[in-house]
């Protein structure tokens, strides 16, 4: 399979390039929310708490969310959450010139972004799934996560730059304009996709069942429970990291926001490369591949943990982008693949449903970097990853696969 292969199929192309300008806006996003959050209070706590509010919708949002593009136009749910994005990025942008506009306002805005945004991720993996079919999912994927990183790393860049010249009026003015291409370009498809389901299949019992219960069912799955369980932890021990790339460029490297820009582009950087190898490797196993990156992520926290130079640091996080990306790529497919296809979109829920309890981490690790240095927590968190990693992979290699495959 080539590096591109997804790209023959034109949908993907209009799709992919919808993705990118979503990713373009969610980065310049997160920059925006933890460096305000960091002037408004001076903690990594107040950081944290930001985070921590944009990712609650999830557990409530995410696995609703998987269910209804189960049953619904993944193109035209898409196309709103983008036009959603570019609506309430440009109130915040006016309300930002305000006086009253404080950490308060920050709150409102940071979770209005995080219901959004758990919709966006939901649809787009579940819809680039149908566009690509199975025989492609891994490419697709690879590439669908590839446009985040691209344009992530140049949102990374850019928005330490738009912070520091024009402040947050600026930068959410460039998120609104990002969404609204991102809205456009899905209007240009005009295909179902290879693996969509046109009228549902799902079995009329289904109809009755709460969002909880079929969580329950995709969990009796042990392959399914162990990917879940490997998505929790990195969420709450890995990705909760992003709360401490201020403080740690602010208070170990000595530098400003543009640093801290610099280090959150250099992240998606590394994911960049690695999702072009991913993208072009043969024969790949998904789920067997998950614990491999989510030992290299663990490891790769603990090392930059005892970094002291920008160049340091820039080197080591090129590493942990790159098992990041990689990750936040595998996780979605192998769940996919290892569930029927009208449960896709659940499945794909139940990933996003883990990146709902990134709060616990953003407190957690804003808490403990507050009392004992944001070098220390960096490392204990990396560790305790690596420990889960190990625990759920030794347990993988003992669990019946589909087929009897052990």
């Amino acid at each position: 399979m080539s590096l591109f292969e997804s790209f023959r199929v034109p949908a993907f192309r209009y799709a992919w390039s919808s993705i990118s300008f979503n990713s373009l806006g969610n980065q310049l996003n997160s920059v925006a929310l933890a460096w305000l959050a960091l002037e408004f209070t001076g903690s990594p706590l107040g950081v944290g708490v930001i985070l921590a509010t944009r990712n609650v919708p999830r557990l409530l949002l995410a696995i609703p969310f998987g269910i209804l593009s189960d049953r619904a136009d993944r193109r035209m749910l898409l196309a709103l959450a983008n036009y959603a994005g570019a609506v309430s990025s440009l109130i915040v942008a006016i309300a930002s010139g305000q006086e009253w506009f404080g950490y308060v306002a920050l709150m409102f805005a940071s979770a209005t972004s995080g219901v959004i945004d758990v919709a966006q991720t939901n649809w787009s993996k579940a819809y680039v799934f149908d566009v690509v079919g199975q025989n492609r999912a891994v490419n697709g994927l690879a590439m669908e996560q590839l446009a985040n990183k691209l344009f992530g790393m140049f949102g990374g860049f850019a928005g330490g730059l738009l912070l520091f010249h024009t402040g947050a009026g600026g930068i959410y003015l460039a998120m609104a304009v990002s969404y609204t291409l991102g809205g456009l370009l899905l209007n240009w498809i005009k295909v179902v996709g290879l693996s969509a389901t046109v009228a549902s299949p799902i079995p009329q019992q289904d109809e009755d069942m709460t969002p909880w219960r079929v969580v329950i069912r995709l969990l009796r799955n042990p392959v399914v429970l162990l990917l879940a369980l490997i998505a929790l932890s990195a969420e709450v021990l890995g990705y909760s990291n992003e709360v401490l790339w201020g403080p740690f460029a602010q208070e170990v490297l000595l530098r400003d926001e543009r640093s801290m820009g610099n280090l959150i582009g250099l992240l998606n950087a590394g994911g960049i490369v690695a999702l072009l190898l991913l993208g072009a490797a043969h024969r790949i196993n998904p789920a067997k591949a998950v614990f491999l990156v989510a030992a290299g992520f663990a490891i790769g926290l603990m090392v930059f943990s005892t970094t002291r130079s920008m160049l340091a640091a820039g080197t080591v996080i090129l590493f942990v982008g790159a098992a990041w990306a990689v990750l936040d790529s595998l996780l979605p497919t192998a769940l996919q693949l290892n569930v029927a296809n009208e449960h896709r979109g659940a499945s794909v829920g139940l990933w996003n449903l883990s990146r709902g309890f990134v709060p616990l981490g953003h407190l957690e690790i804003g808490a403990l970097a507050a009392a004992i240095g944001v070098a220390a927590t960096q490392a204990i968190n990396g560790f305790l990853l690596l420990v889960v990693v190990a625990a759920a992979g030794w347990t993988y290699v003992r669990v019946d696969r589909p087929g009897g495959q052990r």
